[in-house]
């Protein structure tokens, strides 16, 4: 009887400190949301204004200074944008819904349309299936993994994505741990640039981890942290591989049922 009554204080603990934890998380969407963006507006609006009519009085270390600030700005609001994306994975309301994948593909490829664009970028990618997920979630990681891949394409060539999808049994393949009998849908995103090291393979899913400069390459750091915490939240697994100037490889593993 001892025992059950300290489970279930144990219970009772863990579910008041879940919902203080949820607490902080609105309270950091509602911080994050209004009171972070409503100051870089106004920056940005009061820089725009200094701009338009005071730019060409500005010395030229004022114009450089006029930049920086600018670029500053925008580092904070894709940050800021990054870091709401990521509390949202992070939320125990999770709605499933069998969802084509097909279209959650095309859908992302809108969002990215003009990047894609610039770079006349290929991607290709095998039939994928209907399975039941939450679909912004997964949109998203489809959005971060291309996204992603442009960035870190090479100059001097096109960038190609190639996307392959198969129905795996993980009893049946080495990279899924063998503490499961599930079946799972493989699906891989391997692309042609710049690539890495493969000792960074597990450090890259790290929140605010940067493998480059951010003057060579502009990010926060967190996109495959998003991507990592989506795949957990769907029971799945996602792992990369790299190599410097050949390529990189993400692979996500999606059980048939995520629910």
């Amino acid at each position: 009887m001892t025992e059950e009554v300290l489970a279930s204080l144990s219970l009772e603990q863990q579910n008041i400190e879940l919902e203080a934890s949820n607490k902080e998380l609105i309270a950091f969407n509602y911080v994050a949301s209004h009171d972070l963006q409503e100051p870089l507006r106004k920056i940005q609006t009061f820089v725009s204004r200094l701009s338009d009519k005071e730019y060409d009085n500005l010395s030229d270390s004022g114009k450089e200074f006029m930049l920086r600030i600018n670029n500053s700005v925008d580092r904070m609001r894709i940050l800021i944008d990054d870091l709401l994306q990521y509390s949202r994975t992070t939320k125990t309301e999770k709605v499933f819904e069998i969802t084509d994948l097909n279209d959650l593909l095309e859908n992302s490829k809108t969002d990215l349309w003009q990047i894609i664009e610039e770079k006349n970028a290929v991607i290709q990618s095998d039939k994928l299936p209907k399975i039941t997920v939450i679909p912004f979630q997964i949109q998203q990681l489809f959005v971060n993994l291309i996204s992603n891949s442009l960035k870190y394409s090479k100059s001097d060539s096109v960038p190609t994505i190639r996307i392959s999808c198969k129905k795996v049994i993980a009893a049946e393949d080495e990279l899924i741990p063998k503490n499961t009998k599930e079946k799972f849908y493989k699906i891989t995103f391997t692309d042609k640039g710049i690539g890495f090291e493969q000792e960074y393979a597990e450090k890259i899913f790290v929140l605010f981890n940067r493998l480059h400069n951010k003057n060579e390459y502009v990010g926060t750091g967190i996109g495959l942290a998003i991507c990592k915490k989506i795949v957990e939240n769907h029971k799945g697994f996602i792992l990369s591989k790299g190599k410097p100037n050949i390529g990189a490889t993400f692979t996500i593993y999606l059980p048939e049922d995520s629910n």
